[in-house]
């Protein structure tokens, strides 16, 4: 009611108006809007019958009318008329109220990964320096969040009402499945685990299955999915790095954002060795030493830089 008679804030008055976006909600909010006008029309046509009544009184006393005027029980009439108008207007606060928009909230990630559990069941793990943006209840046809950074969902299934996360202008739609996604700086990395997960930009989307994965570009051709070779994904939320003859370079990769480190190669066919073994929870100094002694590799620092060489 406030956002129709421009009482609202202007963020206020945005939220609504993103929430009258979704198309199930524009519909609950013509239906309202419907209800609100026929409201004000019953107010407004009792007004003018009440005056019109008024007015003819008073035009037979001065005019000395000496014939019996018909008995209008304005009262009664004006009453019913207001009772009427009252419960329509009743009706559409309570529609309205059912269906206004959920409270929105953001989960926001610092220095600690989060886990939250959202009002439908699903766990939510966000990585360090993530944000998540989603509503404390789930209305309307979907079940809609923004994410920013890197987090792993395990959703509740629910058929009748499919999971989207966007990320920028690209969406991934599930309806109940367990996935990690991360952002880069040029595409969306969405990695399953179980289930199915659709991951779609613009007119162009694809079907992931457990066990694939696919780098999906902010620009340009959609990429090609590929099997998931490892599960160094899991490192933020199992604290384990798992290596099954994983080349030493994307266990680099990952160590770079687990210890916000900067570890590089001294010389190139050193990325192409390949590691299996896991580490659980060990500092950073504990994995070099591991990697050291099993390449017969010399660890040095220097410049801010750890280089293997």
């Amino acid at each position: 009611m406030s956002y129709l008679l421009g009482e609202l804030s202007p963020d206020e008055a945005e939220r609504v108006r993103l929430w009258i976006e979704d198309p199930a909600n524009q519909t609950r909010y013509n239906q309202f809007k419907m209800i609100w006008d026929k409201s004000r029309e019953l107010a407004a046509v009792s007004t003018m019958d009440e005056n019109k009544a008024w007015n003819s009184f008073k035009a037979r006393i001065k005019n000395n009318d000496t014939i019996p005027a018909p008995v209008v029980p304005l009262f009664k009439r004006f009453y019913v008329k207001t009772i009427s108008a009252a419960a329509v207007i009743i009706l559409a606060i309570g529609l309205f109220w059912w269906n206004r928009p959920a409270a929105e909230k953001t989960l926001a990630a610092g220095e600690t990964v989060v886990i939250e559990k959202l009002a439908d069941g699903s766990e939510i793990t966000l990585n360090k320096q993530s944000t998540l943006h989603y509503p404390t209840a789930f209305k309307g046809k979907t079940r809609s969040v923004a994410l920013k950074g890197e987090a792993f969902f395990n959703i509740t299934p629910d058929k009748s009402k499919p999971f989207i996360i966007s990320v920028n202008d690209i969406r991934v739609t599930v309806v109940g499945t367990s996935f990690n996604i991360r952002e880069d700086s040029n595409y969306v990395e969405v990695l399953v685990e179980t289930g199915t997960v659709i991951v779609s930009r613009d007119s162009q989307k694809i079907t992931l299955q457990a066990g694939e994965k696919i780098n999906m570009p902010f620009t340009g051709a959609i990429a090609a999915k590929e099997k998931v070779s490892d599960k160094l994904h899991n490192y933020y939320r199992t604290k384990e790095f798992v290596c099954d003859d994983t080349p030493l370079w994307k266990l680099v990769q990952v160590l770079n954002e687990a210890y916000k480190t900067n570890i590089v190669f001294g010389k190139e066919e050193l990325k192409d060795l390949r590691m299996n073994t896991s580490f659980y929870n060990e500092s950073l100094d504990q994995v070099l030493e591991v990697i050291r002694l099993t390449f017969n590799l010399t660890v040095r620092k220097e410049n801010g830089k750890i280089i293997l060489e």
